[in-house]
């Protein structure tokens, strides 16, 4: 990753990996840096090679390291150790920070690596993939290139955790990404602190300075945590306590410095301690970041700051040893071409096993050990570049430019190349009208907009009831209104079901109030409306899983009770209930498969087709429905799945059409062709005139 401790200072350059000198003999014991004179610690480039190599193993799947994307962590801390130290000692050497050299030192340690990944991670892209998933990786690979990708995530709510990473070659780069803002927003903050106020007042001064940050970063991203927490996760100022809590340590030094060979070793063994039991004991349910972070950026700071005494203990030594410093200097990118490698085969359609697991890993070593040696260097100490920091700023325009040019090419192109059964596939992503129009609530509303659609003024009323699997007949009920000349009410929430249970979200980490708030609302709107009809439908899984990493589902009993009281309260309104049963769950992104049989000549959409029963939650919900409306007559049921699958064999196309649109929602297009058969079931069942 992007944090660096290596070569002796050159132009206040702080650490960068191993030396500007020839790095030491292999077979060397590990200096401190009192040894080289300099301030050079190889026990930081030890810890570095701890995380990347935590994080490298969590993405294969190695056991023990189900916690290893705290690696990432690991990293932002010594960032802001060592960010921190450089631009403390320039102000204090100079009185100032030279922008343009520092940023020009940032662009020779990390555009050519990153650039160079890119463009082959593209280039194999065209190569191998369809021009569909071409133009899916292109906007994400250009937002890595401008080193926003975490904000691009961050919009797509991304769930890290919870498997939405593994279609994804660029994903890694969020982390690249929060580290340049920082590199961004530091230097700036640093000086104002510094400058303000009496010398020899400084530190303390900055120290008071990083406190705040910390405490009203750490504060804020709690906050996130239950608002959205894909942006907890991907958004870079609730991660900067952790840069600030690297910074505590560099201004700590001095202090630190004085503490004996016995504290140093007590400081690395807790902090040896917070950092492995985060990596061991964590997993894809655990609440991250959140209040969990704090054990793996506590246990960084304590290993950081036992490093910086004079007499560093066995823990400093060891993580200095030869085999990590190597590691260290590599990490970088090591981090950068280990996720391709592990997800591409996949994209392929290939499963990896262990050993083709670890043979990705060593592949990505070999990659690290080349990039580090050809690339990263190559530019990073060229002499011209180091003299004149406007070249250096120069090549990083280029080499931005360059990337982002050719992820608008893949993007360009791969719409130039799809066919007409390709953009079918293409078109089978849009979402249906009311998330557009802002009348689908996302996570955090509980306010109920409920736009109209159809007839505004026409004296039939119908109300779209439930969550997304709601929101996916918006289209077939919309066409009806027009056809009809109905008003129509959308009453829709993400993962928010219409049965009276409390759940929990898995991208929020936590008991979804903002849906118990929403739904009452939406049940006393239903009221007020005196519709003369209420379409209800909902996922299935609310009964088995709360999602995600959340944990197991609500249960048939509490799902049964909270049905009855959300249809005896939505009966208040006087309106007959329609309530529909979940579409079938494909549990693959069916356009993506659709794709990929394309792009393999002479492979079949067959492949992409499933069985009804391959997922029984629809049926067995849509049982406790029925049982949940016992002697209420004027509650009906509608089944639509013998149209959607023939014969209990539900297939990914028709009439050159795709079904689904993802894992679990109708296409937009498939939707409004079910229009009539909705009609016609609907009037079977008494709930429309004929």
């Amino acid at each position: 990753m992007t944090a660096t401790t290596a070569r002796p200072r050159r132009h206040g350059e702080h650490f960068t990996p191993t030396s500007a000198r020839r790095p030491p003999h292999p077979g060397a014991p590990p200096a401190t840096a009192r040894e080289h004179g300099t301030s050079y610690r190889a026990d930081v480039q030890g810890l570095r090679a701890v995380a990347v190599l935590a994080v490298v193993l969590y993405h294969a799947g190695v056991p023990l390291f189900g916690g290893g994307y705290v690696g990432v962590d690991v990293f932002f801390v010594i960032s802001g150790y060592l960010i921190t130290g450089l631009l403390l000692r320039e102000v204090e050497r100079t009185g100032t920070i030279d922008f343009a050299a520092f940023y020009g030192r940032r662009v020779r340690r990390l555009l050519p690596a990153v650039t160079v990944v890119l463009l082959a991670t593209l280039g194999a892209t065209v190569l191998f993939l369809s021009p569909l998933e071409q133009r899916e990786l292109a906007p994400a690979a250009l937002a890595a290139a401008l080193y926003a990708s975490n904000f691009w995530f961050g919009f797509q709510a991304t769930d890290y955790l919870g498997g939405d990473v593994q279609q994804n070659l660029v994903m890694h780069t969020w982390s690249l990404s929060v580290e340049e803002q920082f590199y961004m927003a530091w230097p700036l903050l640093l000086l104002v602190g510094a400058r303000f106020g009496a010398p020899d007042r400084r530190r303390g001064r900055l120290l008071a300075l990083m406190t705040g940050v910390a405490l009203a970063s750490f504060v804020g991203g709690l906050w996130l945590m239950t608002r959205s927490r894909p942006w907890a996760f991907f958004g870079s100022p609730p991660r900067a306590w952790e840069f600030a809590a690297g910074a505590l340590v560099c201004l700590a030094e001095a202090r630190l410095a004085t503490l004996g060979r016995r504290a140093a070793t007590a400081l690395a063994l807790v902090g040896a301690a917070g950092v492995l039991g985060a990596i061991v004991a964590f997993g894809d349910r655990t609440a991250f970041p959140g209040v969990a972070a704090v054990l793996p950026v506590a246990g960084t700071a304590l290993l950081l700051a036992a490093g910086a005494a004079r007499t560093p203990g066995a823990v400093s030594r060891l993580l200095g040893v030869a085999p990590l410093r190597a590691v260290g200097d590599w990490s970088y990118s090591l981090y950068l071409w280990h996720w391709p490698l592990l997800v591409f085969p996949a994209l392929l359609g290939l499963t990896l096993g262990p050993a083709a697991r670890a043979a990705c890993v060593l592949a990505a070593l070999a990659l690290a050990w080349a990039s580090y040696r050809w690339v990263e260097n190559t530019l990073r100490f060229d002499r011209r570049l180091v003299a004149r920091p406007w070249r250096s700023l120069a090549l990083g325009a280029c080499l931005t430019v360059a990337a982002g040019a050719a992820a608008a090419a893949v993007w360009a192109a791969g719409g130039r190349t799809i066919d007409a059964r390709m953009a079918s596939y293409r078109h089978a992503r849009d979402l249906p009208k009311v998330y557009a129009d802002g009348c689908h609530a996302e996570f955090s509303k509980v306010d109920v907009g409920g736009c109209v659609y159809g007839v505004a003024d026409a004296r039939r009323t119908v109300v779209l009831f439930g969550d997304s699997h709601a929101a996916q007949w918006f289209p077939a009920l919309e066409r009806l209104a027009r056809d009809g000349k109905w008003r129509l009410v959308s009453l829709t929430k993400s993962a928010c079901p219409p049965a009276d249970v409390s759940v929990t979200n898995p991208d929020l980490g936590r008991p979804y109030r903002e849906c118990d708030a929403w739904r009452a609302k939406a049940i006393a709107r239903v009221a007020a409306e005196r519709p003369a009809l209420v379409v209800m439908t909902s996922a299935s899984g609310y009964m088995f899983e709360a999602g995600a990493g959340a944990g197991a589902g609500v249960g048939a009993d509490a799902w049964r009770d909270g049905m009855r009281r959300t249809l005896l309260g939505l009966r208040r309104a006087g309106a007959p209930i329609a309530v529909v049963r979940d579409t079938p769950r494909p549990g693959f992104d069916v356009p993506r498969c659709l794709a990929r049989a394309l792009r393999n000549h002479g492979a079949s959409a067959a492949q992409c087709d499933f069985a009804l029963d391959a997922n029984p939650w629809g049926a067995e919900v849509f049982g406790v429905n029925r049982e949940a409306a016992r002697g209420l007559d004027d509650v009906r049921f509608v089944d639509l799945s013998d149209v959607i699958c023939d014969r209990g064999r539900c297939v990914a196309t028709r009439d050159g059409e795709v079904i689904f649109r993802d894992t679990n929602h109708l296409a937009v297009r498939m939707a409004e062709s079910l229009a009539p058969v909705l009609r016609d079931r609907l009037r079977t069942a008494g709930l429309l005139p004929p």
